[in-house]
């Protein structure tokens, strides 16, 4: 038994192992990966902004635990996942805004917002105006 440790240590931290790939390919290998598994969950939460999308949720799509998927997310696109989330419904709000004459209230709900006043804040918070006052304020500059 206690050859067959001294063999598999030897064989372990040997001098005469060789690599079969170089450390860039393992780097491009797990960077393709990372790329694709940020494109499959931005993909979701872009396709689902109607609906509840919760950390937990997103965490167990990509196979995470919600802490690891929150660092994950942030490192990767830059934003925590409910900044990100909260910038897409908006972006997604203000289309509509300036291109119906759909009542506010009948946009902020299908937009995934479950408030009227946390819709509010958030579209103020991230826009520096009222939806009410960006729909004003787009009207004017196209001259209706």
């Amino acid at each position: 038994m206690g050859a067959l440790i001294n063999l598999l240590n030897k064989i372990l931290y040997g001098d005469y192992c060789v690599g079969l790939s170089s450390k860039v390919y393992k780097l491009n290998a797990t960077n393709s990966l990372q790329k694709f598994k940020v494109k499959v969950a931005i993909t979701y939460i872009l396709e689902n902004l109607d609906k509840k999308l919760t950390l937990n949720m997103m965490a167990e799509r990509t196979h995470m635990v919600p802490q690891s998927f929150c660092r994950w997310f942030k490192s990767s696109v830059g934003n925590s996942f409910v900044t990100f989330l909260n910038a897409a419904r908006i972006e997604k709000v203000c289309q509509l805004l300036t291109t119906t004459e759909t009542p506010i209230k009948q946009i902020a709900y299908p937009s995934g917002f479950e408030s009227l006043s946390h819709f509010n804040r958030t579209f103020k918070h991230l826009k520096g105006e009222s939806p009410r006052d960006l729909r004003s304020n787009f009207i004017h500059a196209q001259g209706f």
